[in-house]
């Protein structure tokens, strides 16, 4: 995980809210009910995550780019990792798939790991869209400037108590048409364990980071956008590809 400021998981911090109203059906496709909050795009948003039956489910974690949960979520079982031994003691990493941001400027020089041809892609394809693979075709996952429409197109209230069931989250109230969304604060996955529930929500984009990190040049794609919630509000930011994470699938 980053150590600096940006990294929006090691800032997770805890909550306190208020109950609020319940979640809005606009429709349903396949058996995936979805919320329309008048969006400029016109994007529906699903009202549950992939991998759960409602929306107070926290569902399933996905790495970045995975398509189906798992045990362990660190770079060794991360599928687009690959290790490069240099010491004795010591390896390199360097991401196979989703690579353009490998090459980057540092100090004024264009940094491009040796005998390595990134593949300048820059957001999921459908076949590592874990959105897609679990709900169908109709689906998706958001990019980074989606999430940030969502943002945007609410009001948001942090809540320990939806609708009076105990689970706590952030409840999205469209500008436009006055409909509901909820996201829950379901935490993460890092190792083998959950942490941050009821306290932090991380949902992935399908959108590669595109930071200019000095601190990682090794290793440059290794961080992939989310939108992130804790009380104080939600944002969109970066963190590393391996976390298990939450993902809201949107109508393509």
């Amino acid at each position: 995980m980053p150590k600096i400021i940006y990294s929006l998981i090691a800032l997770a911090i805890a909550a306190g809210g208020m109950e609020s109203s319940a979640q809005t059906i606009s429709g349903k496709v396949g058996k995936h009910p979805y919320v329309d909050l008048g969006l400029p795009s016109g994007l529906k948003w699903a009202t549950c995550n992939v991998g759960a039956s409602k929306p107070t489910k926290f569902g399933d974690y996905f790495a970045w780019g995975e398509v189906k949960p798992k045990k362990e979520y660190n770079w060794r079982s991360y599928k687009w990792a690959h290790f490069v031994k240099i010491t004795d003691n010591g390896f390199k990493m360097r991401q196979t798939k989703y690579c353009a941001n490998s090459i980057i400027t540092y100090n004024g020089e264009t940094y491009i790991p040796k005998d390595y041809v990134p593949d300048l892609l820059k957001t999921l394809l459908e076949e590592d869209d874990a959105a897609t693979a679990n709900w169908g075709k109709e689906w998706r996952m958001p990019t980074s400037e989606e999430q940030q429409e969502l943002i945007d197109g609410c009001d948001w209230l942090w809540t320990d108590d939806f609708s009076g069931t105990g689970v706590a989250g952030m409840i999205g109230t469209s500008k436009t048409n006055g409909n509901v969304i909820f996201l829950p604060a379901s935490g993460f996955r890092m190792e083998t364990q959950q942490r941050e529930k009821g306290r932090f929500g991380a949902y992935w984009s399908s959108s590669l980071s595109m930071e200019q990190d000095n601190k990682n040049i090794l290793n440059p794609s290794a961080y992939s956008m989310g939108l992130y919630l804790k009380e104080k509000g939600c944002i969109t930011n970066w963190d590393d590809r391996f976390f298990g994470m939450n993902i809201r699938a949107v109508l393509k």
